[in-house]
């Protein structure tokens, strides 16, 4: 990236942050209907400013403490996080990775995969959309995060707790909505609680 290329990126960035703050002093509150919080951190990453990128994530959990995001703002977080040696947090995000898709992980280790038959909310869950978009993923990453995400899937916990939750997911496949499924969503989500629990 050239530095006029940089420039032109933190000046979009200003424009963004002012269009919120313009927001916030009109209405009392962040709508954000144009998900220019999303944008900013985008733009971030793009320049790999893991500091300032850091700086945003503090400012953007403060003012959208709910916002579930996606998977890549997710992943993109885990390797600012990193990068920055704040190794559990990175691991507390790919569990949050892992929630949304299970596949995409594996794919980018370049691991062989195949289709699962479980409970999926979304197209953005399954393996197709996985193999579709793990290679626009690998930007956010260096060649250091893979080795150690590589290290990090092998560890007993992640193993045992990615298993707990699929099997999970697989019971939750086709059931009706009632008390059972319920249930069965309670402890899914329980189960990612205390994964993410063990990185805080």
């Amino acid at each position: 990236m050239t530095e006029a290329q940089k420039q032109r990126k933190l000046k979009k960035i200003e424009g963004l942050k002012k269009d919120l703050r313009y927001e916030k002093q009109r209405f009392g509150a962040y709508d954000d209907g144009y998900g220019r919080r999303y944008a900013i951190m985008e733009l971030y990453l793009e320049l790999k400013d893991h500091k300032k990128t850091n700086r945003y994530l503090s400012w953007f959990n403060k003012n959208f403490p709910d916002d579930i995001t996606y998977l890549r703002f997710q992943l993109g977080i885990a390797s600012t996080k990193f990068e920055l040696k704040k190794y559990k947090e990175a691991k507390m995000h790919l569990v949050k990775v892992v929630s949304l898709n299970t596949y995409v992980l594996d794919l980018m280790l370049e691991r062989p995969v195949e289709s699962i038959e479980k409970y999926e909310w979304s197209q953005t869950e399954n393996l197709k959309w996985a193999r579709e978009e793990w290679r626009g993923l690998m930007d956010l990453v260096s060649p250091a995060f893979k080795i150690w995400l590589e290290d990090f899937t092998k560890e007993a916990e992640f193993i045992s707790y990615l298993n707990t939750y699929i099997a999970i997911q697989i019971s939750l496949k086709g059931k009706k909505v009632g008390e059972a499924r319920s249930h069965l969503l309670e402890k899914s989500r329980e189960c990612l609680r205390t994964w993410e629990a063990l990185y805080l």
